[in-house]
């Protein structure tokens, strides 16, 4: 999984992270932020909401993402 774009979401002061999976399997990892996070979202290459993501303590966001796969995230600070 790498990381293929951050940026200033387009609405808001949100940060956009989007990532793709390299590989034809499965992969899990984590988006970690030193700053607390009050909302993580999954949404659609337009920056429209798909679903709420859990955070764990620390500001982590455990990620699933399968083979091939390009996942849009959106962080609120």
């Amino acid at each position: 999984m790498v990381i293929s774009a951050i940026k200033k979401a387009e609405e808001d002061n949100s940060l956009i992270v989007r990532l793709y999976n390299i590989v034809d399997r499965t992969v899990e990892g984590y988006i970690e932020m030193y700053k607390e996070l009050k909302r993580v979202m999954e949404t659609n290459l337009n920056e429209e909401p798909k679903k709420e993501l859990p955070m764990e303590l620390n500001s982590k966001v455990p990620l699933t993402v399968k083979g091939f796969e390009i996942k849009t995230i959106k962080l609120s600070f």
